[in-house]
C-alpha cells in the first residue's frame, strides 16, 4: 500500500486546525507588515479566482481556503492598526469623561482610565490616594499627548492602543461630578475594595501584597524588593492572571473536590465554578476572561482523558479572541505567556506523562504540579527572555517549593474573609493564613539572593523562532 503524502488531510479536523493556523498565522505576519492594502487585494481576488477554477480538486481547495483565511488574519489586524491615530488635533483637552474600569494603584501614583464622547479612551495619572473608582463621572482638564515609546523592545503605544487607548493626558486637573456606570460591576469593585481592606487589616505588609495578588490578581503596590524577589525567581506568574495559573489553581480545586468525596467530574464542575467566582471577584477584566477560557479548555481536555487532542479548542478560542482584538498576538505579552503556557501543559504535559508520571506513579500529584510547572515554563521561557532580558536559572526550583503551598494560601485567605466578622475565629485564621504567605516570601527572598538565580540573556527574535522550530520538531516527532 503507498505511503499517504504529509500534505493529504484525512480529516474535519485537521482541515479545521489549518483554517485556525492560517487565520492566526496571517495575523501574526499582518502585525509586522501591516497596511499591504495592494498585496491584500491582489491576494484575495487571486485566491477567489483560483478557488473558483480548482473548485473540483478538494486538497486544492482546502489549501486555498486556507490561504483566504491567511488574508483574513492579515486584514484583521490591519483594518485594526490603520486606527491608530497619527496626530492630535487639539492638544488642550477639557471635557466630562467616564471612568471605565478600577483605577490601577501603583505605590505613588494611580492609573486611571477614562472614556471621552469625542476621543474614546484616555489615560491619565491621578495622586495615589485619590477617591477616583470606577463610574465615576469626572471634568477632565489636561494637555494630551500620545504614548512615548521609551524602549525599542516594547512598543508602548500599541501596547496601550490594543485596548483603544490612544491618548495620555498629562497636567490635568479634574473632579468628580457624578456617578455613572454598569451597576453591577460598581458593586464588585465595591466589594474587591472590601476585602482588600480585610486583607491589609488582619494580615501585616507586605505579606497582606501578596494575598491580595494571589485572590484578586492585585500587583500594582508590592514593594520593590518582592517584586524583584519573585522576577529573578520566576514566580511573578503566580499573582498575575495566566491561563497556566488557574490550570494550576483549578487542578487543586479539582483535588480537593476529589478528597470531598466528590467524582472527578464533578470535582471538574467544582473547579470551573471557581474559575467563574475568581474572574467575578476580580471584576471581569479582559485578561482573566481570556485565561478563564484557556484554563477551562485544558481542564476539560484532563477530564475527558483528551488533553493530547484539545489542540482544536485552544486555537479556535485563541483565533476568537484575535478575531475581536487581533493586536493581542504581537502586542499583549500576557496573551503570549498565557496561550503559550496552555499550549505547553496542551503539548508537553501528555509527553512527560507518558514517559515519567505513569512510570513513577509515586510521583502522585507532586509530579503533576511538577510537570504542569515544567511544560508551562518550556513554552514560555523564549518569550520571558526575549521581553524581560532576564533568564531566572532557579525558576524551576523556586516554583517547586511554593507553587504546592500556593493553594493553601489562598484557601486559608479566602476562610479568613469569610469569617472576618468573627473576632477570634479571624484573628486565628490572620495568623494561620500568614505562614505559608511570609514561607513564601522567605523562600523568594533567599533563592533571589543567590548571585546566579538570574542572569542578563539578549535572546534575539530568530532565537525565540529557532526555539519554537525545534520544539515544534521534538513535539510531533515524540507523537
Amino acid at each position: 500500500m503507498p505511503k499517504q503524502k504529509w500534505w493529504i488531510l484525512r480529516s474535519r479536523s485537521q482541515i479545521f486546525l489549518l483554517f485556525l493556523i492560517s487565520f492566526i498565522a496571517g495575523t501574526f505576519l499582518g502585525s509586522f507588515w501591516f497596511g499591504r492594502e495592494t498585496f491584500l487585494a491582489v491576494g484575495l481576488i487571486l485566491g477567489i479566482i483560483t478557488l473558483i477554477v480548482s473548485w473540483p480538486n478538494k486538497e486544492a481547495r482546502i489549501f486555498i481556503l486556507a490561504f483566504l483565511f491567511f488574508l483574513w488574519g492579515w486584514q484583521n489586524i490591519s483594518r485594526a492598526l490603520s486606527k491608530i491615530p497619527q496626530e492630535i488635533s487639539n492638544e488642550s483637552f477639557s471635557e466630562e469623561v467616564l471612568v471605565v474600569g478600577e483605577p490601577e494603584k501603583k505605590d505613588d501614583y494611580q492609573k486611571v482610565i477614562v472614556k471621552s464622547q469625542s476621543l474614546g479612551k484616555i489615560l491619565f495619572y491621578a495622586e495615589a490616594f485619590s477617591e477616583v473608582h470606577y463610574g465615576d463621572k469626572l471634568q477632565l482638564e489636561g494637555q494630551l499627548e500620545f504614548p512615548e515609546n521609551r524602549d525599542k523592545t516594547f512598543d508602548y503605544q500599541k501596547y496601550l492602543a490594543k485596548d483603544k487607548i490612544y491618548y495620555i493626558a498629562k497636567k490635568t486637573n479634574w473632579k468628580k461630578v457624578g456617578e455613572e456606570g454598569n451597576v453591577i460591576l460598581q458593586n464588585i469593585f465595591k466589594f474587591k475594595n472590601k476585602i482588600e481592606q480585610i486583607i491589609d487589616r488582619q494580615i501585616i505588609f507586605p505579606e497582606s501584597e501578596l494575598l491580595s495578588g494571589l485572590l484578586l490578581g492585585k500587583s500594582g503596590s508590592f514593594p520593590e524588593k518582592l517584586k524583584e524577589d519573585f522576577s529573578r525567581t520566576g514566580l511573578t506568574h503566580i499573582v498575575a492572571v495566566s491561563g497556566y495559573n488557574i490550570t494550576i489553581i483549578a487542578n487543586y480545586l479539582m483535588l480537593l473536590g476529589i478528597l470531598l468525596g466528590l467524582w472527578r467530574k464533578q470535582a471538574f464542575y467544582l473547579a470551573v465554578l471557581g474559575i467563574i467566582f475568581f474572574i467575578i471577584l476580580i471584576g471581569f477584566p479582559a485578561s482573566a476572561v481570556r485565561a478563564g477560557v484557556m484554563g477551562s479548555l485544558v481542564l476539560w481536555a484532563m477530564k475527558n482523558g483528551r488533553l493530547g487532542n484539545s489542540q482544536n479548542a485552544l486555537l479556535l478560542a485563541a483565533a476568537l479572541m484575535l478575531f475581536k482584538n487581533p493586536m493581542l498576538l504581537r502586542f499583549d505579552v500576557g496573551f503570549q505567556l498565557s496561550f503559550l503556557a496552555t499550549l505547553g501543559i496542551v503539548y508537553l504535559y501528555p509527553i512527560f506523562q507518558n514517559y515519567f508520571i505513569q512510570k513513577e506513579k509515586n510521583l502522585g500529584f507532586l509530579g503533576e504540579t511538577i510537570f504542569l510547572t515544567l511544560s508551562a515554563q518550556i513554552f514560555v521561557l523564549p518569550i520571558i527572555v526575549y521581553n524581560f532580558g532576564s533568564l531566572s536559572i532557579i525558576s524551576l526550583l523556586a516554583n517547586l517549593l511554593i507553587l504546592p503551598i500556593v493553594p493553601l494560601a489562598m484557601l486559608l485567605g479566602f476562610l479568613l474573609i469569610v469569617f472576618s466578622w468573627m473576632p477570634i475565629l479571624s484573628q486565628v485564621l490572620a495568623w494561620l493564613a500568614f505562614l505559608p504567605l511570609v514561607y513564601e516570601t522567605k523562600i523568594a527572598s533567599l533563592l533571589a539572593d543567590i548571585p546566579w538565580a538570574s542572569v542578563k540573556v539578549s535572546f534575539p527574535v530568530w532565537g525565540v523562532a529557532v526555539w519554537y522550530v525545534v520544539l515544534s520538531w521534538f513535539i510531533i516527532k515524540k507523537n
